[in-house]
Formats: C-alpha cells, sequence, structure tokens
C-alpha cells in the first residue's frame, strides 16, 4: 500500500478491533454479558490500549497472540473430562504461541509458559501438561516457527 503513515497502523488498529471483540466475546462464552461489555469498554478507552492500538509498534499484536494462547489453555483446563476437550485447542495454544513468538521473540514463551503453570497449579490439572496431548501443542509451535525457519533459510540459504 506504499508507505504511508496509516499503513504501519493499519494491522495495531485490526489487532485492537479483534482484540476489544475477543474481550466482549469470552466474557459472553463465560455467561457474564455485562462482564464482556466491560472488558471491551475498558479496553477501548483505556489510555494504553489506545495509544498501542494507534501506533506502529508491534505489542498490540504480540499482545493478541499471547492472548489468544493463553484463552485456548484455559479452554483446556476448564473441560471436566479428557474425551470433552478438543484436540484443537491444544493446536491452538502452539500455534498462537508460535505466532507470538515470531512477533517479539521468546518472552511469549515464558508468559504463557508461567500462566499456564499458575492456571493449571491453581486448578490442580496436572495432567493437562502431562498429557500426551501437550505434543499437538508442540506441533502447532514446530509448524509455525519451523515454516518461518524454512523460508527464511530458503532465502538466505545456509551462511
Amino acid at each position: 500500500f506504499g508507505e504511508h503513515t496509516w499503513v504501519f497502523r493499519l494491522p495495531n488498529a485490526l489487532a485492537g478491533i479483534v482484540t476489544i471483540n475477543l474481550a466482549y466475546h469470552i466474557g459472553c462464552y463465560l455467561e457474564k454479558r455485562a462482564l464482556g461489555v466491560f472488558w471491551a469498554l475498558a479496553m477501548a478507552f483505556t489510555f494504553a490500549p489506545m495509544l498501542y492500538f494507534k501506533l506502529g509498534i508491534i505489542d498490540p499484536i504480540f499482545n493478541l497472540f499471547i492472548f489468544l494462547s493463553i484463552w485456548h489453555w484455559y479452554r483446556i483446563t476448564r473441560c471436566e473430562s479428557e474425551n470433552t476437550r478438543p484436540h484443537w485447542h491444544y493446536l491452538m495454544v502452539g500455534v498462537f504461541l508460535g505466532l507470538a513468538i515470531l512477533t517479539k521473540g521468546q518472552a511469549a514463551l515464558l508468559i504463557v509458559g508461567l500462566v499456564a503453570l499458575i492456571a493449571t497449579a491453581y486448578r490442580g490439572r496436572w495432567h493437562d501438561i502431562i498429557s500426551t496431548r501437550i505434543f499437538i501443542a508442540l506441533l502447532g509451535l514446530t509448524l509455525i516457527l519451523g515454516g518461518w525457519i524454512l523460508s527464511v533459510y530458503q532465502h538466505l540459504g545456509a551462511q
């Protein structure tokens, strides 16, 4: 689209719109519509997110990917039985974690790992981490990171 200021701000604006919508829908998913409305309004009218959404920095996209990864981990730990826990939640944890790592580095792994560890410990659901399904999350992470590394390797070669 050329070199215009709106081009650099567009990804953050889109990330802001998605994040605010996601906050609302998560509140509704938790069967607390008022909570979703409050989250969405708080994010839309709070100074820091509004400033971030208007700047050309990568943080809103990074935060969105971390938020989505943690949300899918929450969905995993919320399910009562192994049979009601869809495999795709594990896959999405890995995919969004991989995208967050590509966005801003390994800090995403630390943030998501600590939040998942604390949430799992709080709920006492260690079998969610020890489960063989965790390899599905690692597969999603490997697909994202491996695809990027392969693309860079093909472009730059072995240097």
